[in-house]
């Protein structure tokens, strides 16, 4: 978002309006990130109108040489990925994990490791052994759970690299 705004500050003053509009919707996008750690929701597509509206402000500039052009196109191209990432993070509302898989794996394990004790020599290390890995391989299926929801959980993604670049984007104007 900083190399579209600097892009746009490149550009020219005509492109004020969409550096406003760029800068809108990164607050609003921090502050759903905000709401969306502290409350059980969901990314909300509210601003997806406001997003494409920048989108075809740049779209709407008429380069005067050559140097706006590819500014133009830079700018064009870091918005369309933009999009895409939001996009997909919009349409996995739930888990990409199957459940049935998740069962299977579950049962796997403990057939794995009922196995294991079954046939293990009943002392107090081979005890604390499979407790640990039990334990670990627990904590590894857990693991990777939480990090399917990058937003929410115990591992989350940090929105502080976008409020710094509001901090940023603020600072040049």
């Amino acid at each position: 978002m900083i190399l579209v705004d600097r892009s746009l500050d490149l550009y020219g003053s005509e492109t004020s309006k969409a550096r406003h509009a760029l800068r809108d919707q990164l607050a609003a996008l921090v502050d759903q990130l905000h709401s969306l750690g502290t409350h059980s929701s969901k990314l909300q597509p509210s601003s997806q109108a406001d997003f494409s509206d920048f989108y075809q402000m740049v779209r709407r500039l008429s380069p005067h040489d050559d140097v706006q052009r590819s500014l133009k196109a830079e700018v064009l191209r870091i918005s369309l990925e933009f999009g895409q990432i939001r996009a997909s993070a919009l349409a996995r509302e739930s888990s990409s994990i199957p459940i049935p898989f998740l069962v299977v794996l579950v049962f796997w394990l403990t057939a794995l490791f009922a196995g294991f004790g079954l046939f293990a020599q009943r002392n107090l290390i081979v005890i604390a052994v499979l407790c640990v890995c039990a334990l670990t391989v627990s904590t590894a299926v857990f693991l990777i759970l939480d990090m399917d929801q990058p937003l929410t959980g115990f591992m989350k993604l940090s929105i502080e690299p976008l409020r710094n670049a509001m901090a940023i984007i603020d600072d040049q104007r």
